[in-house]
């Protein structure tokens, strides 16, 4: 038997009694788009409303100036540090392109897009110095000795958590040796999202 030969029927979707004009049945519209006449679906295609996400975000300002910088449509954010020692760009590109110019003895060269973002700096949406839910917060003791250590350490100029866009944050942690600000982007969505709305 060919597959050719074989007549296929569209399983799953309909046309318009009066102009033809096609639909599926899962989102099948109350009234033709085409002609207006009724179909008797319930699906009303809604927009997503856009995020607006700043395209830079000021995180600490002095000596040591840090940015969230906006790296993509997804609401996705890197950092940018800008001290007397130089400028750091935390986006992996850039992480790259800066370590060959290190290499190079040329650092002073180093430019990047996201550095260029921080000329036009928005100020953050919140900022969090304490953390006054931490005693209901659901983890273990290790952790919230951890985070306690944390907010003791911190000092009046320097937040805890930076709100940098709706669904964006940047909280203050331990220091490493690869992210030695301390600092690192968090996307919150769900029930995450409503907690950090109660700080």
């Amino acid at each position: 038997m060919s597959l050719a030969n074989t007549t296929w029927t569209k399983r799953g979707g309909g046309s318009c009694p009066q102009c033809s004009s096609p639909y599926n049945n899962r989102y099948k519209p109350p009234n033709c788009l085409e002609c207006n006449f009724y179909l008797g679906g319930s699906y009303v295609p809604t927009k997503k409303a856009r995020l607006t996400v700043p395209k830079c975000t000021l995180v600490v300002s002095g000596e040591m100036s840090i940015y969230s910088t906006y790296t993509s449509s997804h609401d996705d954010t890197c950092l940018v540090v800008i001290d007397n020692n130089g400028k750091i760009c935390h986006h992996q590109t850039c992480k790259n392109q800066r370590a060959i110019l290190a290499n190079s003895q040329k650092l002073e060269q180093f430019e990047c897009k996201h550095l260029k973002m921080a000329d036009d700096v928005k100020e953050p949406l919140a900022v969090y110095k304490s953390l006054s839910l931490l005693a209901s917060y659901p983890c273990d003791d290790t952790t919230k000795a951890k985070l306690k250590e944390i907010e003791e350490k911190c000092s009046e100029n320097l937040p805890i958590i930076v709100q940098v866009s709706p669904t964006m944050y940047c909280v203050l942690g331990a220091p490493t040796a690869k992210n030695t600000v301390g600092y690192c982007d968090v996307r919150v969505r769900g029930h995450c999202a409503m907690l950090f709305q109660r700080l």
